[in-house]
């Protein structure tokens, strides 16, 4: 694999593990908001909703297998 393969490999890993965290603060929003018993999904959860999409959105923008070889020059 080719420098540039190994840094967005580490990028897209990267990547997975703020969606991963954006995910748990989200899921944490919810459950607090059924304990409150809130009848709309809070605001904050929806925006970490919407960020970790455009990220999962970018995420196969970064594959390796699907770049060109000549963008890696």
């Amino acid at each position: 694999m080719s420098e540039i393969a190994d840094e967005l490999e580490n990028v897209r890993h990267v990547l997975q593990e703020i969606i991963d965290r954006l995910d748990d603060i989200a899921l944490r929003e919810l459950r607090g908001a059924v304990a409150r018993k809130e009848s709309k999904r809070p605001d904050i959860e929806r925006r970490l909703t919407r960020a970790r999409n455009a990220l999962m959105r970018a995420m196969p923008l970064l594959r390796v297998d699907v770049i060109p070889e000549e963008d890696f020059d």
